[in-house]
C-alpha cells in the first residue's frame, strides 16, 4: 500500500495579531500545503479564511475572517487555526 504526503503542519503566522473584526492579511508558513484540488481549506476559530492563495507547498497567504462572533473564539486568548488540504 502507498501512502500520499501527511497533514499540513503549521510553523508560524505573519503578523501574530489582528482585528476580531478581520480584514488582517497574513502569512501561514509550515509546509505540506497542496493544491489537489484547489488551495488549502484555512479555518480561524472556525471560520473560513478569505482570499487563500498557496504561493507554495511551504506559504500560504490569505485574510483573517470575523472571528469574533465564532463560538471557537475566546476573549483574552488564542485563535484556533487549522489548515487542511482537499
Amino acid at each position: 500500500s502507498t501512502s500520499g504526503p501527511g497533514p499540513p503542519g503549521l510553523a508560524s503566522i505573519s503578523p501574530a495579531s489582528g482585528l476580531l473584526s478581520g480584514g488582517t492579511p497574513v502569512t501561514i508558513t509550515g509546509g505540506n500545503f497542496l493544491n489537489t484540488n484547489g488551495v488549502p481549506v484555512v479555518l480561524f476559530a472556525g471560520v473560513p479564511a478569505g482570499s487563500v492563495v498557496r504561493v507554495d507547498a511551504n506559504t500560504l497567504t490569505c485574510t483573517v475572517p470575523r472571528i469574533a462572533s465564532s463560538p471557537a473564539f475566546r476573549r483574552g486568548g488564542l485563535v484556533p487555526l487549522s489548515v487542511m488540504n482537499y
